[in-house]
């Protein structure tokens, strides 16, 4: 049964103001951190309204219940009661087969965390559920939607013919105590590089434009090197546990290489392109330009905290995220044949690849 918000309307209250036009209900199973994060995100969203949030936890319930209409201990209870166009499924990979099929069966579609499942058969039957009820599976592939990554894809005119891509990310970034809480991380082959691993292979996948096979794993516990092939193009992606490494995304071409730092969120200035200072000035402009949006996004991050902890309203630059901009894709993707980016097929393909990095691993 729902535990009600004794104010219903607050959560909601911005969106009804703006946008008189057709809203997606949407659930979210969750409330751990991405939850709660896609809550403060997505109440500004002028398509999207969360009319309730799901977790068998319920001191994580309890930590959002003013921010949403309802919050419910149970999938099915809460189907029954607000009928969602949309379940976003927030929680470990490990329970992504039983929401999402929940979820179908009670006729929603579902937008679900990377990665899909960590069974492919699973995953498979997701979307062969979804097409047999005629619903909608979509994955999270949100890095792509950011600017720098938009602008990278932009750029490979510029370098001649795709040879090879190159994901490089240290998992020693991450300490042990941001991490600590998560007993389901355990449980994943290779642990905390499972949780990075799907956005380097979405973003391997998405710039290479082809399926690539696995060829070699090497992993040492800490640290794991993968190499892929795709007929006469390549691709690499390494998890290593020096701290200062940056994580880097490189693209080569026959032209020359784009190189897009995603700790920072830049693209350095492309290697072996013509000597040219239009291009030197492009690109000096365009990091100048992520720059200041990444000060500009870290004050109004630090305001919007200070805000949520005052129990105002989010702030709305806050809200304009890669993944708020994902929902937005989905949201008016009905209408505007949006290009959903990640859907079921290609979530059974990631989880694929996955399989195949591991059962190569052991």
């Amino acid at each position: 049964m729902s535990e009600t918000n004794p104010d219903p309307n607050r959560s909601n209250e911005a969106l009804d103001q703006k946008n008189n036009g057709e809203m997606m209900d949407v659930l979210i199973a969750g409330a751990g951190s991405i939850g709660r994060k896609e809550v403060s995100e997505l109440c500004e969203h002028p398509n999207v309204r969360i009319i309730g949030i799901i977790d068998v936890n319920r001191t994580q319930r309890t930590a959002v219940s003013s921010e949403v209409p309802n919050t419910y201990a149970d999938l099915t209870d809460a189907l029954a009661e607000t009928n969602p166009e949309l379940v976003r499924i927030a929680t470990p990979p490990q329970t992504h087969y039983e929401l999402a099929m929940t979820a179908l069966e009670g006729g929603s579609d579902v937008y679900l965390e990377k990665i899909m499942t960590l069974d492919s058969e699973r995953a498979r039957e997701i979307v062969e559920t979804a097409n047999r009820l005629d619903r909608s599976v979509f994955v999270r592939r949100n890095a792509i939607y950011t600017p720098v990554y938009q602008r990278a894809w932009a750029q490979l005119k510029n370098i001649g013919e795709l040879r090879h891509v190159h994901w490089i990310e240290s998992v020693g970034q991450y300490s042990e105590w941001s991490h600590s809480k998560r007993e389901w991380l355990r449980n994943l082959p290779g642990g905390i590089i499972s949780e990075h691993l799907p956005h380097a292979l979405y973003i391997v996948r998405w710039f290479l434009q082809a399926e690539p096979v696995v060829e070699d794993v090497v992993y040492e516990g800490t640290e794991l090197h993968v190499s892929l092939a795709a007929g006469q193009k390549s691709a690499r992606i390494s998890y290593v546990t020096p701290t200062d490494i940056p994580t880097i995304l490189d693209i080569v071409g026959s032209r020359g290489t784009i190189r897009v730092d995603h700790s920072t969120m830049r693209i350095h200035e492309p290697r072996g392109f013509e000597d040219s200072s239009s291009v030197e000035w492009r690109t000096a402009k365009a990091n100048l330009h992520d720059l200041f949006g990444s000060v500009k996004n870290a004050l109004r991050l630090s305001q919007h905290y200070v805000r949520r902890e005052l129990q105002w309203k989010p702030d709305p630059f806050y809200s304009q995220s890669d993944n708020y901009r994902q929902f937005s894709d989905i949201a008016n993707g009905g209408e505007t044949g949006g290009d959903f980016r990640i859907d079921g097929e290609e979530g059974v393909r990631n989880v694929e690849l996955f399989e195949a990095i591991w059962d190569q691993a052991r």
